[in-house]
């Protein structure tokens, strides 16, 4: 008896039961749209259905159609939980409470209300769905209206944002209103760092400088390249003169890139591949060790290394807002800032080597070796990226690109000239023939 009772338990455990989990989606749209009144913020959401984990709208009896007359009870649950609290606001560095959930609709989800903040509000104070309409969860988004109440509409409001694990991948399109009636439009894939929504250009400047600091020092390109610099130049002046001409070549082509250089896929796959060549060269130049001054190579250096910033700076110089430009030249000043530091540590290691060790120059071979060896795989992993990325370029594009090849090989040439001719000068002055 205990047996047949035991069986039984587990069959009932076993039976299928209503849950309130289901498959995480694969891409993910999210819009918000948040505009600044007199004592308050007003905020209208839009999320999919589907991205709302553990909320499962319910359905009709024949089949998998949402219930759109018992819908709305869950829907607002749910827009607590997945909108109102994931929500985090702060005003002036002080973190605002949780926003007040004012009103709730479900719509389809190729409603275009929210391109406009007008159309938004409209849309969620507006009539819901009719009952009989079929659509699947897959097919309607949770829009809700929220408030949070601030002290002033001129403060500084700081958006953190954490929507980025409702999906796989996670896009979310936000549209700031200010007092002043302009706007400012985000749009970026999950949860970057914390962002000012109207920054200053003081606040540009300072968060970008700092996010220059720390790019250099997370790329081990930058740093095996400062190294096999300072092995390549043993005299203080000439490693002075080449920082120079490649930080000024940074500088032109960032600012170029900004006005030129597309948003597209392949375009930090390729500066990706033009950085790990740049620096498997500048090893080879170690290994090589000319009495060249090699100012070609530093304008060219400098050139693929700017439109690489660039490329890691696109995403994300809309976080500046309004000020772009003060955005970018504060970003090139903290990477600047953190190559030569990392140039005159190098400098510093290099000498350090050369007069402890026997052999300094077996040491820096076997290290610059090492960083061809390494640069070049990286190359070549880019260079497979980008056949699957894949590279079209227009009629513009492809003149652009003539131009810039033109002027590499012009920096080249010229910077080969003293170096040819320093090679060709005698070490020792000819000895005068007899008369």
């Amino acid at each position: 008896m205990k047996r047949i009772s035991l069986v039984l338990a587990m069959l009932l455990l076993c039976q299928p039961t209503g849950v309130f989990a289901h498959d995480v989606p694969d891409r993910v749209d999210i819009a918000i749209l948040i505009k600044a009144e007199h004592d308050r913020l007003r905020i209208l959401a839009r999320v999919p259905a589907n991205a709302l984990i553990d909320f499962l709208l319910p359905t009709q009896d024949y089949g998998n159609w949402v219930d759109l007359t018992n819908a709305d009870a869950l829907a607002t649950e749910a827009a607590r939980v997945w909108i109102a609290e994931v929500l985090s606001l702060r005003e002036n560095g002080a973190a605002l409470p949780t926003p007040r959930l004012l009103s709730v609709h479900l719509s389809r989800v190729n409603d275009p209300s929210f391109l406009t903040y007008e159309g938004a509000l409209a849309r969620v104070n507006g009539p819901p769905l009719p009952p009989g309409t079929l659509v699947l969860q897959e097919q309607v988004t949770v829009d809700a209206l929220l408030e949070v109440p601030i002290r002033s509409p001129a403060a500084d409001i700081r958006f953190q944002p954490r929507f980025g694990r409702l999906g796989v991948l996670v896009y979310t399109t936000l549209t700031y209103l200010p007092p002043d009636g302009t706007s400012q439009r985000f749009y970026y894939e999950g949860d970057p760092p914390e962002f000012s929504l109207h920054p200053t250009t003081g606040d540009s400047a300072r968060r970008f400088f700092s996010a220059g600091l720390w790019h250099v020092l997370g790329e081990t390109d930058y740093l095996m390249f400062a190294l096999c610099i300072a092995m390549a130049f043993r005299l203080a002046k000439s490693l002075a003169a080449f920082a120079a001409l490649v930080a000024g070549a940074e500088l032109a082509a960032l600012l170029a890139a900004r006005l030129w250089l597309p948003a597209a896929s392949w375009t930090p796959v390729l500066c990706g591949a033009l950085v790990a060549a740049v620096t498997a060269c500048a090893g080879i130049e170690a290994i090589v060790a000319t009495r060249s001054e090699r100012r070609g190579f530093a304008v060219v250096a400098g050139a693929v290394f700017g439109a690489a910033f660039w490329s890691a700076l696109q995403p994300v110089v809309q976080f500046g807002g309004a000020h772009t430009l003060a955005a970018a030249l504060a970003f090139a000043g903290g990477l600047v800032a953190t190559q030569l530091s990392a140039l005159a540590v190098a400098a510093v290691i290099v000498l350090l080597i050369a007069r402890v060790s026997r052999v300094p120059r077996g040491i820096t071979i076997v290290v610059a070796a090492l960083v061809v060896h390494v640069s070049w795989q990286q190359m070549l992993d880019h260079v497979h990226a980008l056949t699957l990325v894949g590279l079209p370029l227009t009629t513009r594009q492809l003149a652009l690109s003539a131009a810039l090849a033109a002027v590499i090989i012009v920096a080249v040439s010229w910077g080969r000239r003293p170096g040819a001719r320093a090679l060709r000068q005698p070490e020792y002055p000819a000895a005068r023939l007899p008369a």
